[in-house]
């Protein structure tokens, strides 16, 4: 009996077709990139240079007779360069010409290119590398000559072979072949990942569920590498030096601070190497923060110097986490795995956590924000106990991390409850919503309530020594006067803009512009390049599915609260604590722009509902709002703004495909190409918003690492004067090791120098009274000698050290000695942090004073707050003050007075400090503006001031009894639900 053989059944047909799909999915990504990779390269100044289609050669004999010096190489195989070798060569303007070398030396030759509307060449020339193969020139459009010099350097190999006007799609094909071919080849993969996916059989949900989380994941983490590259693998540091210099000034330093103390064993809860001085509370949201955490505990256990690369770890974890719990929040509505695959996706790379997030404890708040937000929809579709707990528990840890991130979060969850309570498509009637909104927030009172532990002594702070707040309008005048007025139109177009991109305008060049000038803090509201067509579907598909009133009046509220959300003064003041408007909380956009895009998603491949009027609207805005911006725009940014109209064209022409072409294959090849254009314009919006700037390297920092130590000139210097003076005093200097304005915390001394933008009240004022001729701003000081007057706030202070890279001539300053580079010099009227004075001044008549009367007080006179007790002793009698001493929390000396007078002692005036003086607690005044005074009397004193935070014991107390409260009215929520279930 012959056994059959198995014969398995092919549908050639069915392959074809596939393969057809894959092959033009191929053609169309290669063509795509080649025209978006021209356009970023060329951009649109001069769109004659797309007009040539076939390559024009120049004759070139021509080109060789207009040649100077021109000297055969003795080998026959071209040219060699001589003292003054050039090309003068007659162009067409407005085209690109290109230089084909077939010989060059080495890898390249640097030479120059002057172009001309005359032989003059009076105008600067362009450095330029010629290279081996293609060179392309793009002529300005007055352009009548160029001048092409190979190099400055005789006896250099070339052959200059061909001159001709090409064409730019062809010319950058072949330049970037390789690119091409290696983009082209990933994003096809991942076309071919996608039909496979839909070859697994319908049956196996959870395969299909988690091979598509897993592709999600995968293309998460390939967006963030490229993104990330030269952070992770090259000797960029994910440091900004620009617009972005709070990293470099406060930031980084602060890590560096934090870690280097925790090595020590000197960590405290004040901070003596920050400026003059500072509470652990003015940086306790960038200490608390999870991912501050692990960058601080990770230079901790790996050594200080794996800081700065850690901070570039913490983003991308950022950009994961943020990615599976956006998927998670969309996955609570109806739509498909696939889009909340997309949605995550964009929300992990979206404006806020790309751009704030280089400030890292801001970017945080977009995890923590999601985890809110998933609580209160659970809440909101069903009552369950544990989702109660769960928002009270996200509440209080995102309180502990950052009380001003969460306040916006929650101002905003307030907004968010409200309105879906509202949605009629819940059916809830007003009773059920009364008592749902109740539920809610009862938990989230709870979870306030358990965050006290920072949040009470953060409010003490921002409140009573912070100089954040100070004003002189109330909150509501301030609120209502805002709610009633809007940003100039320059403002409103450039907001509308960065919808689109946060690069749409400029990077760092604000000069062309009218409206925001500040690349952080104008409105970071970008999610999408192509939000604008999303939002032209969901316009007019609502328009045709509201036919009930209440769901036309409810589409109109939430447009209404969109638009005062983005563009309304009075909103930002809102929620920014009242105090003025700032935009910094646009992150509560992003998770409603993932859902979004997530929805139009479903209708649009899935449901396979197309508006051609929605398609048609998001053109029109794209392309208005992005031309706009291009011929405003500065020059770093209008090539970017050239590729964005490109795949806006691209985008819709795919939209297009989708809704009129019924036919299969073409829908699966519009769907790929969908997604290709997604991760096209992500990876190119994240790219150019992270790498499109300056930023520290790893050789920047003059700073050597070994393990957990640090090592250069400047801390060895610092070391020296540690083990010769033993009491307390201060450092400045005029050159950078690290940071400008962050020195001090990196290497461990008290200083004027610093970057601290919640500095404290009082100490901003004696700075600005008394110090104003230094640079000094509402985050800046920064040590500059001008005038001889400011030797006595130095003196007061006790800035006893100055160090320099090179001799110092000031009168009062005498040679110490020198360490390697450093020279040291010691301040001769600088003896203590501590001085005594028999003689005061009202602040009132001291300001009557000018700038250099006021500095000439500090000798011999104490200005102390009006109405406090006067002295008028001239004469101070016999003082000695003995070495004053700073450990952490504590500073501690002592003092002989033949006379009664007030001690000054330079600690900032910042509640929580509490002087002892022989063991008595002794009322303490402010004295020179923004320091510590007591009053003595007469006799041989101990002194102690103690820092301790204020209310962080009743803090501790309030957050056990919130703990205990959520606790307990879950608990109560249990046994009520289960008594109607047994009733």
């Amino acid at each position: 009996m012959r056994r059959r053989k198995m014969q398995i059944q092919v549908d050639r047909k069915k392959w074809l077709k596939n393969a057809a799909v894959l092959l033009a999915e191929l053609v169309l990504i290669l063509t795509g990139l080649v025209l978006v990779g021209t356009v970023g390269t060329r951009g649109f100044d001069n769109l004659k240079i797309y007009t040539t289609i076939f390559p024009q050669y120049q004759d070139m004999d021509e080109v060789l007779a207009g040649a100077n010096d021109l000297i055969p190489s003795e080998d026959g195989n071209g040219y060699v360069t001589g003292e003054d070798t050039y090309f003068v060569i007659p162009v067409d303007s407005d085209k690109l010409i290109d230089l084909e070398m077939s010989r060059i030396e080495g890898e390249g030759i640097l030479g120059e290119i002057w172009q001309s509307e005359n032989e003059t060449f009076a105008e600067e020339s362009s450095p330029y590398t010629f290279e081996l193969g293609h060179n392309p020139v793009q002529i300005k459009k007055t352009t009548k000559y160029i001048r092409v010099k190979i190099s400055s350097q005789p006896g250099l190999h070339y052959n200059l072979t061909n001159v001709s006007y090409r064409n730019p799609f062809s010319v950058f094909a072949r330049m970037h072949k390789k690119e091409i071919a290696k983009a082209g080849a990933a994003l096809w993969l991942l076309c071919i990942l996608l039909h496979g996916m839909e070859l697994i059989p319908a049956e196996y949900k959870k395969l299909r569920k988690w091979l598509t989380v897993f592709v999600f994941l995968g293309f998460v983490g390939i967006t963030a590498l490229y993104v990330f590259y030269d952070f992770i693998f090259g000797e960029r540091l994910f440091i900004y030096m620009d617009m972005g210099a709070d990293t470099m000034q406060q930031y980084y330093p602060y890590y560096l601070n934090c870690v280097r103390r925790i090595t020590e064993g000197t960590f405290s809860i004040w901070n003596w190497d920050y400026g003059l001085g500072t509470s652990f509370i003015n940086n306790i949201s960038q200490t608390l923060d999870p991912f501050g955490l692990f960058v601080i505990l990770g230079g901790v256990v790996l050594g200080i110097g794996k800081v700065r690369r850690l901070l570039v770890i913490a983003q991308i974890l950022k950009i994961i986490i943020s990615a599976l719990l956006c998927r998670y929040f969309l996955k609570l509505f109806p739509v498909s795995e696939k889009a909340a695959c997309i949605g995550g996706y964009l929300y992990a790379f979206n404006g806020y956590l790309m751009l704030w997030g280089q400030h890292y404890l801001l970017g945080t708040i977009c995890i923590y924000l999601l985890l809110i937000l998933i609580f209160l929809e659970k809440l909101i579709q069903k009552f369950k106990i544990r989702y109660v707990a769960g928002l009270g528990i996200s509440v209080a840890a995102s309180i502990i991390y950052s009380y001003y991130n969460t306040y916006m979060a929650l101002v905003f969850a307030a907004i968010y409850c409200i309105l879906r309570l509202l949605n009629p498509n819940l059916g809830m009637n007003v009773k059920e919503c009364i008592k749902r909104g109740c539920c809610i927030l009862g938990s989230v009172i709870c979870g306030v309530l358990t965050g006290a532990v920072t949040l009470l002594p953060a409010a003490s702070y921002l409140t009573s020594s912070s100089s954040r707040l100070v004003s002189e309008a109330s909150a509501l005048a301030k609120f209502f006067g805002g709610l009633f007025s809007s940003y100039t139109m320059a403002q409103n177009a450039e907001t509308a803009g960065r919808l689109i991109s946060n690069n749409l305008y400029y990077i760092n060049d604000y000069s062309c512009i009218d409206g925001w000038t500040n690349y952080y803090e104008m409105p970071n509201v970008c999610f999408t390049i192509f939000i604008y067509f999303f939002l032209g579907q969901l316009l007019v598909q609502s328009i045709k599915r509201c036919k009930d009133v209440k769901k036309i009046w409810y589409g109109v509220l939430i447009t209404l609260v969109g638009i005062l959300l983005i563009f309304n003064p009075g909103v930002a003041i809102a929620f920014n604590g009242f105090a003025y408007a700032q935009t910094r909380y646009t992150f509560v956009l992003m998770p409603i722009a993932a859902l979004l895009v997530a929805v139009e998603w479903d209708r649009l491949m899935i449901k396979k509902e197309f508006s051609f009027t929605g398609l048609l609207l998001g053109l029109v805005a794209s392309m208005y709002v992005v031309i706009e911006a291009y011929n405003r725009a500065s020059d770093e940014v209008k090539k970017y703004d050239a590729v964005i109209l490109t795949l806006f064209v691209a985008f819709a022409i795919i939209l297009l495909a989708v809704g009129l072409w019924k036919n299969r294959q073409v829908q699966k090849v519009a769907g790929s190409l969908f997604l290709v254009c997604i991760l096209l314009s992500t990876c190119l919006e994240s790219h150019m918003t992270n790498n499109n700037r300056w930023t520290a390297y790893t050789w920047t920092e003059a700073m050597g690492y070994d393990g957990h130590t640090m090592t250069n000139d400047t801390i060895d210097a610092l070391q020296y004067l540690k083990e010769q003076d033993k009491g307390f005093f201060r450092v400045d200097k005029g050159y950078a090791a690290v940071s400008t304005y962050g020195d001090s915390q990196v290497m461990g001394y008290s200083s004027v120098t610093d970057y601290n933008s919640t500095i404290n009240r009082h100490l901003a004022d004696f700075y600005n009274m008394l110090y104003t001729k230094v640079k000094v701003s509402d985050a800046q000081r920064i040590f500059e000698y001008s005038d001889e007057s400011e030797v006595y706030p130095m003196s007061l202070i006790n800035l006893k050290y100055i160090l320099s890279m090179g001799e110092l001539d000031y009168s009062w300053c005498e040679y110490v000695g020198r360490t390697g580079s450093v020279y040291i010099y010691r301040n001769k009227y600088a003896d203590s942090a501590a001085s005594f004075y028999t003689n005061t001044i009202s602040k009132s008549e001291c300001e009557s004073m000018d700038e250099t009367g006021r500095r000439l007080l500090l000798r011999d006179t104490l200005i102390v707050p009006d109405g406090e007790d006067v002295l008028h002793d001239t004469e101070t009698g016999e003082v000695t003050l003995g070495s004053f001493v700073a450990d952490g929390k504590y500073f501690i000396g002592t003092i002989s007075n033949e006379k009664e007078g007030f001690l000054l002692l330079t600690i900032p005036d910042q509640d929580g400090w509490e002087v002892y003086v022989d063991g008595k607690k002794t009322e303490i005044i402010n004295g020179d503006y923004g320091f510590l005074a007591v009053k003595l009397a007469a006799g041989n004193h101990e002194v102690k001031a103690v820092y301790h935070i204020p209310y962080m014991k009743q803090g501790v107390v309030v957050s056990i009894l919130g703990a205990l409260l959520l606790t307990g009215y879950c608990l109560w929520l249990y046994h009520r639900d289960r008594k109607r279930k047994q009733g």
